[in-house]
């Protein structure tokens, strides 16, 4: 048994005989449970303390989750809860204490770990005109959204890409681009906004590098955002490659695209319809409280993320509280390709 972060240097003749098993980001709830059953024991063994000398309670370990780290994974989570028993041990050592256990609750995490993260730098928000949430999952298979931006300046109708973009991501972006100018075409204000203006798209953390189609749908949005100044509802997130006849398609990745959506407190997905039927395929818990809206074409993409979630007739509400398994059509077996 062996473990990869990434499988693509991996020789092909030894992929082909090998079974791979992906395992994509924690819940909330696995989290807790790994933190319970093996992280807190490992950090107290090794610190030289057992359960009858300090108890940390089920809160405070999801409020760590919560304020204290953000990612796929629980390193963070570990290395915070290291530095929560050094300085109990630490502050033990000069205090006078009675109790026979003592007990860390979410009232004391922040003389023990410091100030909680700033919300504004752990969530991304579509909360600009010209600004859209799209989703992602990188090369060690952990999902994140992705804000993509676009702002215009005096020009002649040229477009700008910037933010480390691949091949295939550019390309994605210039035919959403394409699709909105012809879209809105047959409109004087639209063709003089287009042909009078250079447009600047740019996907923050430049650092970092991206690729792949699947942010598509999010270009669209945010080109029709810039152009109509309009804001997308802030609990929207979207994922789907397009073509140049408005069509959305498939995408790979769904589920850890989920989970990064909900890591960022966004409760409203639009996926392509033809991953729908991989809905089933994932786990209730990942899906409690979550809107999952399946959608075909790029103008069910701007209806829907223009207007209020509440009116919107082709939602499809899956979770432990509400599931509706009628309205997820059966799609056929082919592959689909990650992306």
């Amino acid at each position: 048994v062996i473990t990869a972060n990434d499988i693509s240097s991996i020789p092909t003749p030894l992929i082909d005989r090998m079974e791979i098993i992906e395992v994509p980001g924690y819940t909330e709830n696995e989290k807790i449970h790994i933190a319970k059953d093996y992280l807190i024991p490992k950090q107290f063994e090794k610190n030289g303390i057992t359960q009858n000398d300090l108890k940390i309670t089920d809160a405070v370990i999801k409020e760590i989750i919560e304020s204290y780290t953000y990612e796929a994974g629980v390193r963070g989570l570990e290395r915070s809860i290291s530095k929560l028993v050094r300085k109990y041990i630490r502050k033990s050592m000069f205090a006078n204490n009675t109790k026979k256990i003592s007990i860390i609750d979410r009232e004391d995490l922040n003389e023990y770990l410091g100030e909680k993260m700033d919300e504004r730098d752990r969530y991304l928000k579509a909360n600009r005109p010209g600004s859209a949430l799209g989703l992602s999952v990188s090369s060690v298979n952990i999902g994140d959204t992705l804000r993509i931006e676009v702002v215009k300046m005096p020009g002649k109708g040229d477009l700008i890409l910037t933010g480390k973009l691949g091949d295939v991501i550019k390309e994605s972006a210039t035919v959403a681009f394409t699709w909105i100018k012809r879209y809105l075409g047959t409109n004087d204000e639209a063709r003089k906004f287009f042909k009078e203006n250079d447009f600047h798209l740019h996907i923050p953390e430049g650092a970092t590098a991206k690729d792949g189609p699947s942010a598509g749908v999010a270009f669209v949005s945010a080109f029709y955002s810039l152009y109509s100044g309009k804001i997308i509802n802030q609990n929207i997130a979207m994922t789907g490659e397009i073509n140049l006849l408005g069509d959305v398609t498939a995408i790979g990745g769904l589920k850890e695209k989920i989970l990064g959506a909900k890591r960022a407190h966004i409760t409203h997905i639009l996926i392509p319809r033809q991953n729908l039927y991989q809905i089933k395929e994932i786990d209730a818990e990942i899906l409690d409280n979550v809107t999952i809206t399946p959608v075909s074409t790029i103008e069910e993409v701007i209806d829907i993320s223009f207007r209020d979630n509440e009116k919107t007739s082709k939602i499809i509400k899956i979770g432990t509280r509400a599931k509706n398994t009628n309205k997820i059509q059966k799609e056929s077996n082919k592959k689909i390709a990650r992306i």
